[in-house]
């Protein structure tokens, strides 16, 4: 008796910690749908841009939205707001990025190169690159340049030698 009490017993709780697992997931699920979508800008104003560019990102917008796995689709986003010049839209886009993995230091990387060609301050975004992979060349590359704009040329070359050593065959590492 005893013993069918007990297996009863543990039948109980495994149904429950399954059920447990699956409402944690599932609201996990919600909250990087939230994320996700919060990440996904209204398309700016795009007359005087190629059609393929509205058509790409308004595909790649959509991707987002109807996927269970959106960090592909918004790292496809960022990427056409980035090098098509768009600050505004890519920010929003990497910190959904960000806030979704926020170990990967290639978000903070793609946010310091989109302020630095927007004219903006990209050394917080490339000390936070460093601080996520110190073995990442091309921000310690980024930031000696970004440290001779700023007359800090011991500082730019200290990050001049760390890229050329993690990236011997770079040349603009071993010139800067």
């Amino acid at each position: 008796m005893r013993r069918r009490h007990l297996l009863i017993c543990l039948g109980l709780v495994a149904v429950i910690v399954a059920g447990l697992r699956g409402v944690s997931r599932l609201w996990r699920q919600q909250q990087v749908t939230a994320i996700a979508l919060a990440g996904v800008p209204e398309l700016p104003e795009l007359t005087r841009w190629p059609p393929e560019l509205k058509k790409e990102l308004t595909a790649a917008g959509g991707a987002v939205v109807n996927s269970p796995a959106p960090v592909k689709s918004l790292a496809r986003l960022a990427t056409l707001y980035c090098a098509n010049g768009f600050t505004t839209e890519g920010e929003q886009v990497l910190a959904a990025l960000r806030q979704l993995e926020p170990r990967n230091a290639r978000w903070p990387y793609l946010l310091a190169d989109l302020q630095a060609h927007a004219g903006k301050d990209a050394a917080p975004a490339l000390r936070h690159t460093l601080e996520l992979d110190p073995t990442y060349a091309p921000a310690w590359l980024r930031l000696g340049e970004w440290r001779l704009d700023h007359r800090d040329d011991d500082g730019a070359r200290q990050d001049f030698q760390r890229a050329a050593a993690l990236a011997p065959g770079n040349l603009r590492a071993s010139y800067g």
